[in-house]
């Protein structure tokens, strides 16, 4: 039998951590042998030292995933407390779901969820509101009302909890479901990580991403095509490394030829769509037309391995217009103006109100500070945009 490591600086952590692996070994996950499960200061990390990349490192049945709402999930100083499973669910999936829920705990997951997050910092600071809004899912859902009236518990357990869960759809008829997934819930994200598939049977696969410059011998996930500032907002940290930015959400006016709201939904991948080379993979979704009117996903404001992605893209959409071809380039320059100046102008205002707030708590002061910096390093990036995609 394939062995498992566990390392932790508590001997609570890591007799839980060694829990949850039999529980799971016993309901049918699988994992790479001498796979390393670590966890310093309530940090945790997986290692694969032995694992070649490409390599099976983690399968988890769909018996052995958590689904969120077959449980009653509150918080009490800090600690997830779970209750009331659903009556159809297999005792093993419950005893998986309260292994997880106590390895947060222990490691002290919300707590350091608050101190880090930016909700955090929205929570206490509802100036943020108009330029922030809480994001729109079915599972634990939290709002600006909440905000607003101080449910500071709904919005960090929603919160965290959003920064852990895994939109499951093993195939194009199920119906898409937010889980847990035990293990590769460990897996930190990187931009260079590796995807998330499924076999046949419905488990979710991680495999061995390829060693990452100073990261030793931590494996890391994509968990999706996120750029920084979907990092900061989903995750609380600042992807300085991702080389593009999604576009938010704004309309293009092409006078008299109509005009294309952008961003309705943002650009998502789950590992199967074409590689961000793709010219492809940059077009965003149709999602509906009325008249000369389209509304469409996020477009994404690339990095320089696809300069001309964007405008590519914003062809593309114009011709869905039916605008003859000798207008589309003075078309699409003048959409990609309006995109940019969009986007410079929210990252610009939202800086200015941060640097307005009155902030006299250290770990918010913290959060402010890494907010600063990703508005900056947005605008830097889409600075470097203009530069290599000029003519």
């Amino acid at each position: 039998m394939a062995s498992t490591i566990v390392v932790a600086d508590d001997r609570y952590t890591e007799k839980a951590l060694q829990n949850l692996i039999a529980v799971l070994r016993t309901a049918g996950a699988a994992m790479a042998d001498r796979l390393v499960v670590r966890c310093v200061s309530g940090t945790l990390s997986i290692e694969a030292p032995t694992v070649r990349p490409g390599a099976m490192l983690i399968q988890i049945p769909q018996d052995c995933l958590v689904p969120l709402k077959a449980f009653q999930l509150g918080l009490v100083s800090d600690e997830i407390m779970i209750s009331s499973p659903h009556s159809r669910l297999k005792s093993s999936t419950t005893e998986i779901a309260e292994a997880m829920f106590e390895i947060y705990n222990l490691c002290g997951k919300v707590a350091q969820h608050r101190r880090t997050s930016p909700w955090s910092l929205i929570a206490s600071h509802r100036d943020l509101l108009p330029y922030v809004t809480p994001p729109s899912r079915d599972d634990l859902p939290f709002s600006a009302k909440d905000i607003r009236s101080g449910n500071d518990a709904k919005v960090m357990l929603a919160s965290f909890l959003h920064s852990r869960v895994l939109t499951h759809q093993p195939s194009d008829r199920a119906k898409p479901s937010s889980v847990l997934v035990p293990i590769t819930d460990f897996l930190n994200h990187h931009s260079r990580g590796a995807p998330y598939s499924y076999d046949r049977h419905g488990a979710v696969v991680m495999r061995r991403s390829a060693p990452l410059p100073g990261k030793g011998d931590e494996c890391f996930a994509s968990y999706g095509f996120h750029d920084a500032y979907d990092t900061w907002l989903t995750y609380g940290f600042v992807d300085d490394e991702v080389p593009f930015v999604q576009s938010l959400p704004t309309t293009v006016d092409l006078s008299r030829f109509g005009t294309i709201r952008l961003g309705e939904t943002p650009r998502e991948s789950d590992g199967t769509e074409p590689l961000p080379r793709d010219p492809e993979f940059y077009v965003p979704r149709l999602l509906g037309r009325k008249g000369n009117h389209l509304k469409v996903g996020a477009v994404v404001i690339p990095g320089p391995q696809v300069p001309r992605a964007l405008r590519r893209a914003l062809r593309v959409l114009i011709g869905e217009l039916g605008v003859p071809r000798q207008q589309h380039r003075d078309l699409v320059r003048c959409a990609e103006e309006q995109i940019l100046h969009a986007n410079l102008t929210y990252y610009d205002e939202l800086k200015s109100c941060l640097e307005g707030l009155s902030v006299d708590d250290d770990a918010h002061s913290a959060i402010r500070a890494n907010f600063i910096r990703l508005c900056d390093e947005q605008v830097a990036r889409i600075g470097n945009y203009q530069s290599y995609a000029a003519d």
